[in-house]
C-alpha cells in the first residue's frame, strides 16, 4: 500500500470515528480516485477544485435569495439590527481574509500541509466545518505580513 493511500485511509477513519460525513465522503472519493488511478482528475481538482468548491458553497448560500425566501424586507431588517450589522461586518472580514488566503495558497503551496492538518483537527476534534482552510490561510497571510 502506498503512503498516499494510507494517509487517506487514516483521514477517512478519523472522519468516521468523529462522525464527520464531510471528511469521510471527501476522503472516500479520493481513495476511490487513487484506487482507480484517476491522475487526470487529480490534476483537474488541484487546478479547479478550490474555485468549484467556493462556487458551490456560494451557490448554496444564495439559494434563499433565488427562491424568494429572503427579499428586500429581510435585507432591510438585517441592516437595521445590531446582530445583522455584526453579521455583515464579519462577512466582510471573512471574505477579505479568504481573499488573502487564496493568494497565500497560490503563492506559497508549502502552507497547504499545515492548513490541512489544522483544519482536520478543527473538523474532527472541535466539530468545525471544512470551510476553514481558506480563511485560516487568510489569517496566516495577515500574521505573516505583520511578522515581516
Amino acid at each position: 500500500m502506498n503512503e498516499a493511500l494510507l494517509v487517506m485511509i487514516i483521514i477517512a477513519s478519523l472522519g468516521y470515528l468523529a462522525g464527520n460525513n464531510t471528511v469521510l465522503l471527501a476522503a472516500g472519493i479520493l481513495i476511490l480516485m487513487q484506487v482507480l488511478n484517476c491522475q487526470s482528475l487529480f490534476r483537474f481538482l488541484e487546478k479547479n477544485g478550490l474555485f468549484l468548491g467556493i462556487s458551490l458553497m456560494l451557490l448554496a448560500v444564495m439559494v434563499p435569495f433565488a427562491t424568494g425566501k429572503v427579499g428586500w424586507f429581510e435585507i432591510w431588517e438585517t441592516i437595521r439590527s445590531k446582530t445583522g450589522l455584526i453579521s455583515i461586518l464579519m462577512g466582510i472580514l471573512a471574505a477579505y481574509l479568504a481573499g488573502g488566503g487564496v493568494s497565500l495558497l497560490q503563492s506559497q503551496p508549502e502552507v497547504v500541509t499545515g492548513l490541512i492538518i489544522g483544519s482536520l483537527i478543527g473538523i474532527l476534534v472541535f466539530q468545525g466545518i471544512p470551510a476553514g482552510p481558506i480563511v485560516a490561510a487568510g489569517m496566516a497571510a495577515m500574521l505573516l505580513r505583520v511578522l515581516h
